[in-house]
């Protein structure tokens, strides 16, 4: 949430750095649990986010691409593992 409320005053720098530490902390979570990313909202939400913040900053090429592809996706062979959605 602190990322939200970064984002919301301007505070780009800190909001990309919550954000990141919740996309990660969302993976480990995911990753113990062996969810996948649309089993949990909060990990694809989370990716979307940061690269709407990394946007704001002006980074060129931003960590997550395609985010939205991660929670639409589903689980079967030909999709697991992908790279992108990690």
């Amino acid at each position: 949430m602190p990322g939200h409320i970064y984002t919301k005053i301007g505070m780009w720098h800190e909001a990309a750095i919550a954000m990141d530490s919740a996309t990660r902390i969302e993976l480990r979570y995911m990753n113990d649990r062996l969810a996948l990313p649309f089993e949990t909202w909060n990990y694809p939400h989370n990716r979307n986010y940061l690269c709407y913040i990394q946007e704001q900053l002006g980074w060129r090429t931003p960590r997550c691409k395609e985010p939205a592809t991660c929670s639409a996706r589903r689980a079967t062979p030909k999709t697991l593992p992908r790279p992108d959605c990690q």
